[in-house]
């Protein structure tokens, strides 16, 4: 048993909940109707993890359920807010699955203490969809609560539009495979023999960036024949990135930005397309050193030109 000896309210006066959670136990098993439509503009869900019902077997603390309708593309961002006596979970999940018998899983995105928040981007078909919020812990909590708020924004990409000129434009493809992926390995991404391109370029919000470069076919390592890495810094209050990747050509490219030092993934996509762009949010850490990685999934021949825009953004809770 955890005792959370911290208060906090869900919501303010610069960031109103649309929807405020009404029956923890109830949500738990059917979804809580909200009269939310996600198809324009920015709606946020709070709610709050609370004890009293924990599920041994499967460490589940809560699951709070949302019934929300999505409209328009269906191209939605997800952000999570800090939470508040995050020490007492395991786990913090932000789900949403469609409302067939068997239901689908279309986005999962768990929350990293090591961030000051999560983000991501997902795109889905208009429908009625279940919004689940799922803590985990190894026990039950008492004395108190743990707020959280989902913001959802429709149509990212609208605010992260395709540069027409580079910020900065590729100068060694021969050199610059810093980075090996092979998703088979338990460690996906490991060190190649390349330099990462210095771009001298600190990601400050509200500012966009363009990282031109070329596709060529060269020997395969991992899963790719071609990799691209641009060493970039984030500012000092830049802590989420929207990043899309753009290219012409029936090729599959897709992209990953990493912590220049570990290595660990901050944001990736790698969607199977060979014919539109990719596109996802994430949150970073101010100050530190990213490579961003372009690359071409093997089994192609040719060269194709692209543009990886990174927009930097300071995330308001």
């Amino acid at each position: 048993m955890v005792l959370l000896v911290a208060l906090a309210a869900c919501g303010d006066n610069a960031s109103p909940c649309d929807h405020t959670e009404l029956d923890d136990v109830a949500d738990g098993s059917a979804a809580e109707a909200t009269g939310l439509t996600l198809g324009g503009g920015a709606r946020t869900v709070c709610g709050a993890i609370e004890g009293g019902h924990f599920d041994l077997a499967n460490k589940i603390l809560d699951e709070d359920h949302y019934r929300v309708a999505i409209a328009g593309t269906g191209e939605l961002s997800v952000e999570i807010e800090p939470l508040e006596n995050a020490q007492a979970l395991s786990s913090f999940a932000v789900r949403l699955f469609d409302t067939a018998g068997n239901p689908r899983l279309y986005a999962d995105q768990s929350w990293n203490p090591a961030y000051d928040h999560a983000a991501f981007v997902t795109e889905v078909p208009t429908g009625d969809y279940d919004l689940v919020v799922a803590a985990g812990s190894t026990g039950d909590i008492s004395g108190g609560t743990i707020p959280y708020r989902v913001r959802v924004t429709a149509d990212p990409s609208k605010r992260c539009t395709a540069l027409t000129h580079a910020t900065y434009s590729e100068r060694d493809d021969a050199g610059n495979t810093v980075l090996v992926v092979d998703y088979a390995k338990p460690q996906m991404i490991t060190t190649g023999m390349g330099t990462a391109e210095a771009t001298d370029v600190t990601l400050s919000p509200g500012h966009h960036y363009m990282f031109g470069g070329t596709a060529f076919p060269a020997t395969v390592q991992g899963d790719y024949s071609d990799g691209d890495a641009y060493a970039v810094t984030t500012a000092d209050d830049t802590d989420e990135l929207t990043v899309r990747l753009d290219w012409d050509g029936q090729v599959d490219l897709d992209y990953l930005v990493v912590e220049a030092d570990t290595l660990t993934p901050a944001g990736l996509s790698v969607i199977t397309s060979t014919s539109e762009h990719e596109l996802a949010t994430f949150a970073v850490k101010p100050h530190t050193r990213y490579l961003a990685w372009v690359g071409a999934f093997k089994g192609w021949t040719g060269m194709v030109p692209y543009g990886l825009t990174v927009c930097a953004d300071h995330h308001v809770p």
